[in-house]
């Protein structure tokens, strides 16, 4: 028996982590601690974009004329984006100056008529400091990025592609807790 992981499970399994590290937070040793905050944070918005797929004036006349119908996998060159976010921090004041962020962030865009464009992407990391130094680490998902159809020997074929990302930063700020 085999099993095909679709973009639903796809989706689930990442839920599943951001859930298992909050989880994972809660479970922490805070002996130091002086005081905790959640802050979930939801952004509704839309956007009109009259050319989606970033069309050249020719490309956008061939699309327009019905030309190489095969290339533009879209109905219309506008539409109407609508884009949520869903942000949640969870915050840590520990005793002596240190301090921790755990953060994950979801972006979402579905379009009214063009879904070959919908996008999605997720993100989490951890910021922490101490005195006067500071540690961020991010981890970054983009599946799916649709970018257009493009000619492959005699059928035009989508172009997508997905991006995985982690980043890491070490800082000191040694002046910033000097009251001048």
């Amino acid at each position: 028996m085999s099993y095909k992981i679709t973009k639903n499970t796809q989706n689930l399994l990442i839920m599943n982590k951001i859930i298992l590290v909050l989880l994972l937070i809660s479970a922490v040793n805070l002996y130091a601690l002086q005081y905790t905050k959640l802050n979930i944070d939801l952004t509704e918005k839309f956007i009109y974009n009259n050319n989606i797929l970033s069309l050249s004036k020719s490309e956008m006349d061939n699309f327009q004329n019905g030309e190489n119908a095969d290339k533009f996998h879209i109905k219309t060159a506008d539409d109407l984006i609508f884009h949520s976010r869903i942000s949640v921090n969870y915050y840590l004041k520990f005793k002596k100056n240190k301090y921790a962020k755990f953060f994950c962030d979801g972006n979402f865009e579905n379009l009214l008529k063009n879904s070959i464009k919908d996008t999605r992407d997720f993100s989490a990391g951890i910021f922490a400091k101490y005195n006067f130094v500071y540690y961020e680490f991010q981890y970054a998902f983009s599946p799916d990025n649709y970018v257009a159809h493009y000619k492959d020997n005699e059928f035009y074929k989508p172009y997508t592609y997905e991006k995985e990302a982690y980043s890491s930063y070490l800082g000191f700020e040694p002046l910033s807790d000097w009251n001048l």
